[in-house]
């Protein structure tokens, strides 16, 4: 009797402790799958219309048409000149436009929103004399819209010139690949900005999106136990520290002199064709906070500007003027769009826009 209850009860615990261990295992997976889900980089909605470019890292396809990619109704079109519009252009201006050519990043091209609700877009509507081309690109740091201007917008006779970038956009031009994909890393050859490692090679998208994806297996449960095995001092890693991770500070001297000379050769080359180029700031909502850290590069581009007589519209403080609530609106929310998060809602694109076309008129440009 005693022999049948020692089996029974060892049975019991057997099947306990394989039902813990099964329960356990599978809680961890939920957990790693939920993890890999929430914070781990999804796929770019930018590869649904761009292409490797060896010139460039990558460009829009031309043609290329993405219904509702963002949100029901918000559409990507790609004109066949590679420009995110509704039509083509003329090589020529207008009769009785000013057409003004707009180099950007994801910011400037409208990621999250419609055709109809960029701010260049906004921008051309403000003026009837107003006809803009949105050369902004997803991922581009300063270095690109150098390169993509000089390469493709000077094809189209033009009055003005936008360059309009976000604090990112400087600490990118430090790197030869964003998120992984090569891109053109340019230096100073006397005193001239120049790409050191065209024409790229092409890599393939899905290394990208794995290696960027690695980082979120030393959450698994058996991985922390391995790692606890072979080191004493490892420690687990915690959801918090893993939302923490935050790109690196851009604070470069030589990254300033590179940014000085790529404003003054596009100036240079803009006053001898009689063109004007206008440089925008553009604040995200990291910049409308007390603790933002990108105020020493705002400082300098301010003491670029003034050191070279640029034409500068920094819109920060435009934007501190209203309420929390107000520049919250100005953003698209990750409730609403997880992959465009942060990034100008139609409503903040609109005041962006009028923004622009107000300082433009008060610099006497239009």
């Amino acid at each position: 009797m005693v022999k049948k209850l020692i089996v029974f009860v060892a049975t019991v615990c057997s099947l306990a402790l394989v039902f813990f261990i099964f329960f356990e295992g599978l809680a961890s997976c939920i957990l790693f799958v939920k993890l890999f889900r929430t914070h781990a980089q999804r796929p770019l909605d930018e590869r649904k219309h761009t292409h490797f470019d060896p010139m460039l890292g990558w460009s829009n396809i031309p043609g290329r048409q993405c219904k509702d990619i963002y949100r029901k109704g918000a559409n990507v079109t790609i004109n066949d000149q590679g420009f995110r519009a509704l039509y083509d252009y003329t090589k020529e201006q207008p009769p009785g436009k000013i057409r003004i050519i707009c180099s950007g990043d994801s910011f400037t091209f409208g990621c999250g929103v419609d055709d109809k609700e960029t701010w260049p877009y906004y921008l051309d509507t403000c003026d009837p004399r107003i006809e803009t081309i949105n050369m902004g690109q997803g991922g581009y740091g300063t270095g690109q819209m150098y390169l993509n201007y000089c390469n493709t917008g000077v094809r189209f006779e033009h009055r003005i010139h936008i360059v309009a970038f976000i604090y990112f956009d400087f600490e990118r031009m430090q790197f030869d690949n964003f998120m992984r994909y090569p891109k053109p890393l340019l230096k100073l050859v006397d005193g001239v900005p120049v790409p050191v490692n065209t024409p790229l090679k092409k890599r393939s998208f899905i290394l990208p999106y794995i290696i960027d994806h690695i980082r979120t297996f030393k959450y698994l449960r058996s991985v922390e136990l391995m790692r606890s095995f072979f080191d004493s001092k490892y420690r687990a890693p915690t959801l918090a520290a893993f939302s923490q991770e935050k790109p690196t500070s851009a604070q470069d001297s030589g990254n300033h002199a590179l940014a000085a000379a790529i404003f003054r050769r596009l100036v240079t080359e803009g006053k001898r064709e009689g063109r004007e180029t206008v440089f925008v700031y553009l604040p995200v909502k990291y910049d409308c906070q007390k603790t933002a850290t990108s105020q020493s590069w705002r400082n300098a581009l301010q003491k670029i500007a003034n050191d070279n007589n640029l034409l500068y519209f920094d819109l920060t403080d435009t934007f501190l003027a209203y309420s929390k609530d107000d520049i919250a609106r100005f953003f698209i929310s990750s409730s609403k769009n997880v992959r465009a998060a942060g990034h100008y809602s139609a409503e903040g694109n609109r005041f962006v826009a009028h923004e622009i076309y107000t300082r433009l008129q008060e610099n006497g440009l239009l």
